[in-house]
């Protein structure tokens, strides 16, 4: 009996140690915005990983998402010499290509949001939904994750929608 209450007590500080003593915290202020609504997705990148998973959510809330009517790389543009005594280096700087897809659409509301983490995982994030018309904040949603454990792209970015459009 003592042995298993030893046991017991190791697993359960090994597992206070691993998530560090953090539990995600969500944070939001529901919006009150008709379902069917449109809605735009933006960001500084929108080529950044998290992007398309995120209007999936929104789409999956039972929201309109508008796309974003470009697409943006980069490509190398011209060689810039530089010389330092007996050295030569040669460094491509990278210009912005930008294609237009179609024209852009107009949206009820922008989902702006920002966010750490890598591709699979979200350290942190917040959003702010906005009415483009007035520039009002009608909703706001944050997550933050201090430990080793937090979760993947797919059910914060799900647990985040549900939270912002909580009817």
């Amino acid at each position: 009996m003592r042995r298993l209450l030893q046991l017991s007590l190791l697993t359960l500080m090994t597992s206070v140690f691993l998530t560090g003593c953090a539990v995600p915290i969500y944070n939001s202020v529901p919006s009150k915005i008709p379902q069917g609504s449109s809605i735009k997705v933006i960001h500084v990148n929108p080529n950044n990983p998290i992007h398309a998973t995120l209007e999936q959510s929104v789409l999956q809330a039972g929201y309109q998402v508008i796309s974003e009517n470009t697409i943006v790389t980069d490509v190398p543009g011209t060689n810039i010499r530089y010389e330092a005594r007996d050295t030569t280096i040669y460094r491509s700087e990278r210009v912005p290509v930008v294609r237009e897809l179609f024209e852009e659409k107009d949206s009820d509301y922008l989902l702006r949001y920002s966010y750490t983490g890598s591709p699979s995982t979200i350290h942190s994030f917040s959003a702010s939904l906005i009415e483009p018309q007035s520039g009002a904040i009608v909703g706001t949603v944050s997550y933050e994750c201090a430990s080793a454990l937090c979760g993947g792209k797919t059910v914060v970015l799900r647990q985040m929608a549900q939270r912002l459009f909580a009817q």
